[in-house]
């Protein structure tokens, strides 16, 4: 299974030193599992150097 990472934001700055790594079967369970993770913010979803994608919170009122 492939390794993700997600780096939360802090308005527009993501926060690099808070990556939370783990694993899912495809970007769309990685992308499911990131919403779980979220708690009002954004997080930028990556596999490597690919962007899965980005996951705003439903208390995000910054998002791009």
């Amino acid at each position: 299974m492939p390794d993700y990472r997600a780096y939360p934001f802090l308005g527009k700055a993501r926060l690099a030193a808070l990556r939370i790594d783990f694993v899912a079967q495809t970007d769309a369970d990685a992308l499911d599992q990131a919403k779980r993770l979220v708690h009002g913010h954004k997080l930028e979803v990556w596999q490597g150097t690919r962007r899965v994608g980005l996951v705003r919170g439903s208390a995000d009122t910054n998002a791009e």
